[in-house]
């Protein structure tokens, strides 16, 4: 089996069972513990996975932690971009908030009554949402348990049915060459067709999002209307962005 095979087959390993002992990938992948050491050092230089104590997982199973905790990780960026984000909603607006902790920071932003719609696929959102008396649609569909977020064929189905003005979203990674990534099959089938579905599409990441990549594609800088991050973006990718639109 070639590297990029062997990698490949390393990455879905990890999306199917989290966490996974050296051992057990160089068994799974039928090779030596040495070579399986030496795959793993070259992709975490990569960013595609993160080393653990006598393993490895993906890099970003951190965001699957409950969103209380999600939320206090990079805060002060992650709040910067969602005060931004938030003035770019206007009177009237139906918009959609994904489930990411940068994106449900906007949530704090809104005031009470506020005259929007949001569609969100976030329990926690819906709540939150609901307290504030804003107009809620919460799409359905199975409540994953890694994130507490709602995907699959049901949610989809209510995302074909309604038209989005403003959709906020973020993802896994952003890669040196513009194509926004995510590790689980389930929330970038869900992102796709999202983003068809909307008018504007507004990317939300931290600066930890940059120069990585993940195993699926959700789109690429050339498909989204704006990029709000806590530092300003390369000029080489700042220049694709809407250039599909």
């Amino acid at each position: 089996m070639l590297p990029f095979d062997r990698q490949q087959r390393i990455l879905k390993i990890l999306e199917e069972s989290g966490h996974v002992s050296i051992h057990r990938l160089a068994q799974l992948v039928h090779v030596s513990e040495p070579t399986m050491r030496r795959d793993l050092t070259q992709m975490e230089k990569q960013g595609l996975i993160r080393r653990t104590y006598g393993g490895a997982m993906l890099p970003d199973e951190t965001q699957y932690a409950p969103i209380a905790l999600r939320k206090n990780d990079n805060a002060a960026a992650k709040k910067k971009i969602a005060y931004e984000a938030v003035s770019l909603v206007h009177k009237g607006n139906v918009i959609f908030l994904d489930c990411s902790s940068t994106v449900q920071n906007m949530v704090d932003f809104f005031t009470e009554n506020q005259e929007i719609t949001v569609i969100t696929n976030s329990i926690t959102a819906c709540q939150q949402l609901m307290d504030l008396n804003i107009s809620t649609y919460c799409v359905g569909g199975l409540v994953e348990s890694r994130d507490g977020a709602m995907r699959g064929k049901y949610a989809e189905e209510f995302i074909r049915n309604v038209h989005i003005d403003l959709a906020f979203f973020s993802c896994s990674s952003l890669s040196s060459d513009g194509q926004l990534g995510g590790h689980h099959e389930s929330a970038v089938s869900f992102l796709q067709l999202l983003l068809k579905q909307s008018s504007r599409r507004i990317f939300l990441c931290t600066h930890t999002k940059l120069s990585r990549s993940c195993m699926h594609t959700i789109c690429t800088l050339r498909d989204v209307d704006a990029v709000i991050c806590d530092q300003p973006l390369p000029d080489e990718l700042l220049k694709l962005v809407g250039k599909n639109r």
